[in-house]
């Protein structure tokens, strides 16, 4: 019995296992890190915001 695929479809299956490799493979990135300063700056700006 033969199978006959349509090439579009082989290459949307193709590119679909790409895609979730690459997506497997990628490391999160981690949350940013504010400094002492930063934090501070950061305050000032929400307690004008909340009163």
């Amino acid at each position: 019995m033969k199978m006959i695929f349509n090439k579009r479809s082989i290459v949307a299956w193709m590119m679909a296992l790409l895609v979730a490799f690459l997506v497997s493979c990628s490391s999160p990135t981690p949350p940013p890190t504010y400094s002492d300063a930063q934090l501070q700056q950061i305050e000032q700006y929400t307690s004008g915001i909340l009163a």
